[in-house]
């Protein structure tokens, strides 16, 4: 055996001896930060895998030890609780955003539901007029075309323009109200 691999062994030995006295005081100690007992364990292998790893030689009897493996563990149990914080409030983060999309995204569709039952009861207001009468209003309504000429091209006199202006856009009032709160006995 090379005076290396008997290093290495007395090594193994104390740190199985540290894991042995150790491991259970620093389990408890963390389930004072952490509250619960799997994470705890789990922490605590940690804390053992890091002083295995870097292969720190602690004396089973100096009370130095076990003050390390303590300030090791509470270091692991601090990193351990900012992370779930972290974590945590990215999810709530996510949870809100999700709920504010899924909000965003029904008022969306109530709210094109909505125009195109406007939409749809203009079309079928307008369409219920006469065709000769319907014309007129689209043309002075959507094609900004003046009465006045309107009157000449069609040989309607300006009043009977105005009336059956009149009467179109009362039936649109009408039929429309009660998407914009006004409501009004229908004929």
């Amino acid at each position: 055996m090379s005076k290396m691999e008997f290093v290495e062994s007395g090594f193994d030995e104390q740190f199985s001896i540290n894991y042995r006295k150790f491991s259970i005081a620093v389990i408890r100690f963390l389930k004072n930060i952490v509250y619960d007992r799997g994470v705890c364990e789990e922490l605590c292998q940690d804390v053992f895998l890091r002083v295995y790893e870097k292969k720190i030689n602690l004396d089973p009897d100096a009370p130095q030890t076990s003050n390390y493996l303590f300030t090791v563990a509470k270091n692991m149990a601090i990193d351990y609780l900012r992370r779930r914080k972290s974590e945590e409030d990215k999810l709530r983060y996510m949870r809100l955003e999700e709920a504010h999309m899924d909000r965003q995204f029904y008022e969306n569709i109530e709210n094109a539901c909505m125009r195109g039952e406007i939409i749809s009861t203009l079309r079928d207001t307008i369409n219920s007029f006469p065709e000769e009468q319907r014309k007129l209003f689209i043309a002075k309504n959507l094609h900004n075309i003046s009465k006045a000429s309107l009157s000449k091209e069609s040989g309607i006199s300006l009043y009977l323009m105005r009336q059956i202006e009149g009467q179109i856009i009362s039936k649109i009032r009408l039929n429309l109200g009660e998407f914009f709160g006004y409501h009004e006995e229908k004929e």
